[in-house]
């Protein structure tokens, strides 16, 4: 197929730090294009149920009163599969945005396409940095709001994407997520013993994560000897 055949979804996200295990995504945008023809998109401030740190504010500018109203990260999981479905996803050092929306969407992106448009730059271009405000200097795109915005990051983007041609679905590879490092807490689920085996696969607890945030009075496994 042709890039006028294919479907790309630009995404981006801003986070409260590196590790998706233990981050969360605070603000999520997507650009659906048909070729080069935009389709359809999706922009919001995400509420992860915690304090942002100063480090990460520094970054990106968002900050606890900004995402305090927003949705959750659950409630945007069905509207964000539902636009990124079948396309071929985009990004610059993409991968970072896949492992959070991966972690995120429990592992509902395994095995999409995706296209980096770092990776891609760094094969042609000969530039002081990769970053995404050089490379796109470098195409003249000069964004009226400054970087770090997950909107104007993917704007960004995709103006690197489309300019410098790599929308050919012959750039893409497979996304599956390398194991992400868990906190050590001192047990493992196989240490966990539940009361009694249930067998209602309606209970509306099956298959749900549970997950406690912060300083605990309990050690961590008593606590979670008693959520099972």
């Amino acid at each position: 197929a042709d890039s006028s055949e294919a479907t790309y979804v630009i995404v981006d996200v801003e986070t409260t730090g590196l590790n998706p295990t233990e981050d969360a995504i605070v603000q999520i945008s997507a650009l659906r294009y048909f070729g080069r023809e935009f389709i359809d998109g999706l922009n919001s401030y995400v509420d992860p149920h915690r304090s942002i740190p100063e480090t990460a504010t520094a970054i990106h500018g968002i900050t606890d009163d900004k995402v305090k109203d927003s949705p959750t990260i659950d409630q945007i999981e069905e509207p964000f599969l539902k636009l990124v479905k079948d396309a071929i996803f985009v990004g610059h050092n993409v991968v970072f945005d896949l492992d959070f929306l991966n972690h995120a969407f429990h592992g509902a992106l395994n095995g999409v396409e995706y296209i980096d448009t770092m990776r891609s730059s760094q094969a042609i271009l000969s530039l002081p940095n990769y970053r995404l405000e050089t490379v796109a200097d470098y195409v003249e795109f000069y964004p009226e709001g400054g970087y770090h915005d997950a909107l104007v990051d993917c704007t960004a983007t995709a103006a690197v994407f489309f300019r410098l041609g790599f929308d050919k679905p012959f750039y893409a590879r497979a996304y599956y997520p390398k194991k992400l490092p868990q906190k050590d807490y001192g047990f493992t689920p196989k240490d966990l013993v539940p009361a009694a085996l249930p067998d209602d696969f309606q209970h509306p607890m099956r298959g749900k994560r549970i997950v406690f945030t912060g300083d605990l009075s309990i050690r961590r496994l008593d606590a979670a000897q008693m959520a099972t």
